[in-house]
């Protein structure tokens, strides 16, 4: 017996799926679920421009945890370090 090529073997699958009903739940009972409708903000966050305090944090040991994850940050432009305030 020949393999079944996998867009078949997909299309087959497929065909026999039907989606879920929606159903609403406390967000404590929602991880592992997926969404069945886009959700919209009522506003927008933070309310005024303020991409001067936008940045991300990463520590070294992170990459550790995840390594299937890790990949490298490179900065565009060099940035100065805070100094201490003068004594």
């Amino acid at each position: 017996m020949a393999l079944m090529p996998v867009t078949e073997a997909l299309q087959r699958v497929l065909a026999g799926a039907r989606a879920l009903p929606s159903e609403a739940v406390p967000l404590n009972d929602a991880l592992g679920r997926v969404l069945t409708e886009d959700v919209v903000a009522l506003r927008t966050q933070p309310p005024a421009a303020v991409s001067a305090m936008d940045g991300y944090a990463v520590r070294s040991g992170d990459g550790a945890q995840a390594p299937a994850t890790r990949s490298t940050a490179r900065s565009a432009q060099a940035k100065p370090r805070a100094s201490s305030p003068a004594a």
